[in-house]
């Protein structure tokens, strides 16, 4: 029994991180350049939370709402470190709820950092030889930690998490990578996904995937019945065996190896294969225009003898927009359906692309069986990159044979052509961006 005050206030000292255990699902840090002049760089962090997590709730509005403003420092432990001896508490607006899967997407202002100089030195050694003291310089290492991990997991359940970023400030890079995957992803025996990431500073022609490089994260190890593609981001997950691990990827810069991110995020993975798969092939990089429609088709076929009467099939979508102020999603940045014919199901991603949007945009598609209101299966997830232009002015060039173009006083007439009847005419049609490299699909 404790007698005393001080005992009683020690025993709710080192209780206090435990009521706060497995909440925590998935993270990553994202920045941008602010101002080399004054290395200032603004940073953003993007985290998944159990939506049923006490310190989340209201007393009279009950769990968190989309656009709610979250506190991440009543989490106790969660800060982030800039490197330089400095830190701060985070807050952040719920961006996106997943209710089936009991998550809350919570995404923070950015939060700018001036540092000293744009790098770190780091001491090296002290050489009895020489007189000087060796330095050498590195990036400012950047820690998003709190505790704790998610509950059950396989391994490091209940434990604290520490995701980081390295950032320079000397002029050579202007973003961070953006790795992003979805913070829960069902992955039957033998399933396929894969990490996104994309560099806000590239622009569309000069898109590639060799500019990234992904691997596992610093002191930490992929479970050995993993494969990961170091140039493409795909995870091949071999094992049969259910269960709920963490993973932690880091996708760094071709041209600057030592700058990097990590994504630390869940994989459930399930016992049996999967009796859906999504055949939307997106290896190709998506194109929107601002102030356009935009949708995405997303097919998937389906194995009926493995799906019962009263299962219906869903589709999720993350959406990963550029670091920008303004909303973080569309309205419509995750759907479900249940429309099954002739053995396949299929769902339409719709909005309008808004002017924030600019620059480049991840997707990540998953499908998945709703068996009495749980997710008792799901797809391999795809993903793939869009770029969305920052107006709505495209320039068209449309060119026939010599024979057919109309001419006024001589001169051919742009986009006109004439035609004989019973004649069939093909046109050429190119169309571009202003002051764009090359030119681009419509």
């Amino acid at each position: 029994m404790l007698r005393t005050s001080c005992q009683r206030l020690l025993v709710a000292l080192v209780c206090l991180p435990f009521a706060f255990a497995g909440s925590f699902l998935s993270g990553s840090i994202r920045w941008r350049v602010a101002d080399v002049s004054t290395h200032t760089v603004e940073f953003q962090v993007v985290s998944y939370w159990n939506r049923s997590f006490s310190a989340f709730q209201s007393p009279t509005l009950g769990p968190p709402v989309l656009g709610s403003l979250v506190d991440l420092q009543a989490q106790s432990t969660v800060r982030l470190r800039f490197g330089d001896g400095t830190w701060t508490y985070l807050k952040g607006m719920i961006t996106n709820i997943n209710e089936a899967e009991d998550w809350i997407e919570v995404v923070t202002a950015p939060t700018p950092k001036a540092y000293s100089q744009g790098f770190e030195y780091k001491f090296i050694n002290q050489n009895s030889l020489y007189t000087e003291t060796q330095f050498i310089y590195v990036p400012w290492k950047v820690t998003f930690e709190g505790c704790c991990r998610y509950s059950g997991l396989q391994r490091d359940s209940d434990t604290p998490f520490n995701i980081t970023s390295t950032v320079l400030v000397d002029g050579s890079v202007s973003f961070s990578p953006d790795p992003r995957v979805l913070p829960k992803i069902h992955v039957p025996t033998g399933g396929l996904f894969t990490v996104t990431s994309v560099v806000q500073d590239v622009s569309y022609n000069q898109a590639s995937s060799s500019s990234l490089h992904w691997q596992a994260c610093a002191n930490t190890n992929l479970p050995d019945f993993t494969r990961l593609d170091a140039n493409t981001g795909d995870i091949k997950w071999d094992v049969a065996i259910p269960g709920i691990y963490h993973l932690c990827i880091s996708v760094s810069l071709a041209s600057q190896p030592t700058v990097y991110s990590d994504v630390d995020f869940l994989v459930v993975s399930q016992a049996s294969p999967s009796p859906i798969q999504i055949n939307t092939d997106f290896a190709n990089v998506l194109k929107g225009f601002v102030n356009l429609n935009f949708n995405v088709n997303v097919l998937a076929s389906i194995e009926p003898t493995m799906i019962k009467a009263g299962d219906q099939i869903g589709f999720q979508v993350g959406f990963v927009p550029a670091m920008r102020n303004g909303p973080t999603a569309p309205d419509t940045g995750h759907f479900t359906v249940a429309q099954i014919a002739s053995g396949s199901a299929e769902a339409t991603l719709k909005f309008t692309v808004q002017p924030w949007m600019e620059g480049w945009n991840s997707f990540c598609f998953a499908a998945y069986v709703i068996n009495d209101m749980k997710i008792s299966s799901a797809s391999s997830m795809k993903c793939s990159d869009a770029y969305f232009f920052g107006s709505d002015v495209i320039m068209v060039d449309a060119t026939a044979a010599e024979q057919y173009k109309y001419r006024v006083a001589g001169q051919v007439v742009a986009n006109h052509f004439e035609v004989r009847e019973g004649v069939q005419l093909r046109v050429s049609i190119s169309a571009w961006m202003p002051n764009s490299l090359g030119a681009v699909e419509r």
